[in-house]
């Protein structure tokens, strides 16, 4: 705990000031579809584990003590993976509580209905979905605290990871320049760059501040240290619907409001944002890498499992997985309780939910495979997800980029094409017409 007196950070009397987290469930767009469509995406496994549980764990090891989960729809399967964890023990060092909101579209309508409910009456951690971290927030949010005591305009301080362009955590959608102050540490310009070749920034910038950075190293880990007031600015301004809508708006009115905004650049610790595919594939990868430890698959981060053995060639196997000495197992794979893996069969690079049968002969490669599934003899997958319920018949080939969405069936002798989405029913959208599901490129 923290604690304030008079004429200190938050206000004129001795108060308790509590470590607390706003955590978004929803990612407010379409690029997990269909696999989001009846499911919050932070619950989707990532190396078996909820991506959500990862969040928490991070924060509950930054000494964060109160976390608002923010579900826009029917919060029903949030709530029942909670009650099934260890998170609403009473004991717990860490609190949760659940907040729905129907109404909420986009982030800028979650923090105006936070805003609403006065429940943030201090600084706070703001954490979008999907947020993997082994981050140390407690030093951060002291040094925002400090920056807040000789600059009051202070509204922000956004954590960055330095990732040098064209790595696999990096989104092409995301890509962008920020221009630094190089002592204070403050935004000067923040631009998105997308797949842009060539980009222009104001000469003001330049002549008015002798010691800049333009970083194009930077990836945004999606966790910002917010001053309380950033809620009453999302509630006057409805304009601010997403956090570039509010960086951009903050940083072109600098001059006439003196608001600012900071960026804290971790280098040695790991912090992504799960914001597509492409992403869940590369967090995954980093995680078996042991890139976040201490969140890795060997240490049991769930009291309900039975915990991986942890090989050479990072390698990790549930200890009651039934292997054939005819298996052939490559590097960098983990393969979930209660899973069969039949003889003659090749897995290279891939995770392996719980309780799935694999038949003989089958080679998996690259490819993520959730819950429950069953693969027949001499199927082969490469570069695709499989989600839970699905069954393959004999002799299935897969091509890079498929998503095979909940209790498909496919096969026998079938191929499915590169970038195809399989889903078991038609989604139907609200006149009733079935939605054509686009094609992935790879």
């Amino acid at each position: 705990m923290a604690y304030v007196g008079k004429g200190s950070y938050s206000c004129e009397h001795a108060v308790k000031i509590t470590y607390q987290a706003i955590v978004l469930t929803d990612s407010f767009n379409e690029k997990f579809h269909p696999l989001s469509k009846d499911n919050f995406t932070v619950l989707f496994p990532l190396v078996n584990q909820p991506i959500l549980e990862y969040t928490l764990r991070f924060l509950k090891s930054s000494g964060i003590e109160t976390v608002y989960l923010i579900c826009s729809k029917n919060a029903d399967s949030i709530q029942d993976y909670l009650s099934k964890s260890v998170w609403l023990d009473p004991s717990s060092e860490m609190q949760i509580s659940v907040i729905v909101s129907h109404q909420c579209v986009s982030l800028g309508d979650t923090l105006r209905e936070i805003d609403s409910r006065g429940v943030i009456r201090n600084d706070f951690v703001l954490v979008n979905q999907g947020v993997v971290s082994n981050v140390d927030l407690k030093p951060i949010i002291e040094q925002h605290r400090e920056n807040y005591k000789t600059n009051k305009q202070l509204l922000m301080t956004e954590i960055y990871a330095r990732v040098m362009p064209r790595h696999r955590c990096r989104c092409i959608d995301q890509e962008s320049v920020l221009i630094i102050d190089g002592k204070s540490k403050r935004i000067l310009h923040h631009r998105e760059i997308g797949n842009k070749r060539k980009i222009t920034f104001p000469l003001s910038i330049f002549q008015e501040n002798s010691h800049l950075a333009v970083r194009y190293d930077l990836s945004g880990s999606h966790i910002s240290i917010c001053s309380p007031q950033v809620l009453s600015l999302f509630s006057d301004n409805f304009d601010f619907q997403t956090k570039d809508d509010f960086t951009k708006g903050i940083l072109e009115n600098e001059e006439i409001l003196g608001n600012t905004i900071h960026a804290h650049i971790v280098s040695n610790e790991y912090a992504c944002t799960i914001a597509n595919f492409q992403s869940y594939d590369a967090v995954s990868k980093d995680i078996i890498d042991r890139w976040v430890y201490p969140f890795v698959p060997d240490i049991n981060i769930l009291p309900t499992t039975l915990g991986y053995t942890y090989l050479r060639q990072n390698v990790y196997l549930a200890k009651d997985v039934v292997l054939p000495r005819s298996c052939n197992l490559k590097g960098k794979l983990v393969i979930g309780e209660g899973t069969e893996i039949g003889d003659g069969s090749t897995i290279s690079q891939s995770v392996i939910g719980k309780n799935c049968v694999i038949g003989n002969n089958v080679t998996i490669e690259d490819t993520h495979i959730w819950n429950n599934v069953k693969i027949a003899d001499g199927c082969v997958l490469k570069s695709a997800i499989i989600a839970h319920n699905v069954h393959l018949l004999e002799k299935v080939q897969i091509l890079p980029g498929c998503i095979l969405s909940y209790n498909v069936a496919v096969g026998p002798d079938v191929e499915i094409g590169e970038g195809t989405i399989l889903v078991d029913k038609a989604p139907i959208d609200e006149f009733g017409e079935r939605i054509a599901l686009p094609i992935l490129s790879t």
